[in-house]
């Protein structure tokens, strides 16, 4: 049987993107995606991994995200039932770069 702290992983990383296609104005040509959701022990904080495409928009993409982490906030705690709703932080997950590179390397 999966843990709680599992499940409520699971269960942000199925809604927030959702919510940032509907609750954030960024430009339709990046592309954002949460691969992984890391939540605290006592449930208080989440972080969320996300990729972003292109890698030219990563750094002003994450302070949009991080900027506007209470309004996220407050749309996921709109649709999931949880007594406590934890506090969220974006991170970039840099195993796609990683794979660039490489891929990168190992054509030269």
């Amino acid at each position: 049987m999966r843990s709680r702290i599992e499940k409520i992983s699971s269960l942000l990383k199925q809604e927030i993107g959702g919510v940032l296609l509907r609750e954030l104005d960024i430009s339709k040509d990046i592309m954002i995606t949460a691969k992984d959701v890391e939540v605290s022990l006592d449930l208080r904080y989440a972080k969320i991994k996300v990729s972003i495409i292109p890698f030219s928009k990563v750094e002003r993409t994450l302070e949009i995200l991080n900027s506007q982490s209470n309004v996220i906030w407050r749309a996921l705690a709109k649709k999931i039932s949880l007594k406590v709703v934890p506090q969220i932080k974006f991170e970039l997950d840099s195993s796609e770069e990683k794979i660039a590179n490489i891929e990168r390397l190992l054509k030269k």
